[in-house]
């Protein structure tokens, strides 16, 4: 548990730049204590010796040591602060390298003030934070349940659209449940770069299939019924186990199912597929990413309700504007 002082966890940051530890000391000092702001890699490691934080913020490119020398320094002398990395860094290859060296958030400086506080609250919550899906599922051996959250639908599609095709690239099995929008943007995205759709779908690599019908499927009144849900993981899993002697055994899976239930107000009933979901794919091989549009959560209740959908996933995915 994190060692507070008067109720805030303790923060060392680590970055080259001394305009941007003073702003962002400044942004943190609100929700943390900032107990250190050094500039380098090695001064991170000496620091936190002596300073024992719960969270320490590391730059990538810092003299002397790197971020990711940092981190396996300060695991290597036992070290049992969390870490989030801060990077100018915005490619997928970088998130997923920090993410497996045991990052538990990647911000891009960017978007500092967009980013770090929550990031840090989702990482001292036990959830990883990082911008990039694509990066999350590379990431992650075997299962998980990830919500992704965006803003602008046509950098949420060509975002999803490259998530997907990545995800086939590997050779693993994708199930999209998404929009008419959706499904029509994975496709056309997939088809330019010359891979033959329908051969996969052939396969059972891909399949698509309307949220809307998906969601009025499982759905008992205004509450969805976990026997129905228990179906469809059981046909998920069928599949896999048909499918693994012949591609990597496991399933991702991508969903929009429960964003018109938040779109009229039923919060409760799209909680309820959230958790029914988390219990029955908890020990399978299924990688679901839950995406919704943060549009849906701008009323009086918004920050309450997305704090109950943060903290049904195991990652959350804040996708960037710009």
């Amino acid at each position: 548990m994190p060692t507070e002082v008067g109720g805030k966890p303790r923060i060392l940051l680590a970055d080259d730049h001394p305009h941007l530890l003073t702003s962002a000391s400044r942004l943190l000092s609100q929700d943390f204590h900032v107990v250190g702001a050094v500039s380098s890699g090695r001064k991170a490691v000496d620091v936190a010796a002596h300073l024992d934080p719960d969270v320490i913020v590391l730059d990538i490119a810092m003299p002397d040591l790197n971020g990711f020398q940092t981190l396996n320094h300060l695991r290597a002398m036992g070290s049992r602060a969390t870490v989030v990395f801060l990077s100018t860094y915005g490619t997928d290859a970088y998130m997923t390298a920090a993410l497996r060296s045991g990052a538990r958030g990647y911000v891009l400086k960017t978007r500092i003030a967009r980013d770090l506080v929550g990031a840090i609250h989702h990482a001292l919550a036990g959830r990883v934070f990082v911008p990039s899906l694509t990066a999350l599922s590379e990431s992650t051996a075997g299962g998980g349940h990830v919500a992704h959250f965006h803003r602008d639908p046509r950098r949420m599609l060509d975002t999803v659209s490259r998530f997907v095709l990545a995800c086939l690239r590997s050779g693993e099995s994708v199930v999209v449940v998404g929009t008419e929008a959706t499904r029509r943007a994975i496709a056309d995205h997939v088809h330019s770069s010359a891979i033959d759709l329908q051969v996969l779908e052939q396969r059972r690599q891909y399949v698509a299939s309307d949220a809307g019908q998906a969601l009025a499927a499982v759905m008992s009144g205004d509450r969805p019924d976990a026997a129905r849900l228990a179906e469809i993981v059981d046909g998920l899993e069928r599949s896999r186990l048909e499918a693994a002697n012949e591609s990597p055994s496991r399933v991702i899976v991508f969903g929009e199912m429960a964003v018109p239930l938040c779109s009229t107000g039923n919060m409760e009933g799209a909680l309820e597929i959230e958790q029914i979901w988390s219990r029955l794919t908890a020990r399978l091989p299924i990688f679901t990413t839950c995406s919704y549009p943060l549009a849906c959560f701008q009323d009086g209740r918004g920050q309450e309700h997305l704090s109950r959908f943060y903290a049904e996933h195991q990652a959350i995915c804040h996708a960037p504007t710009s």
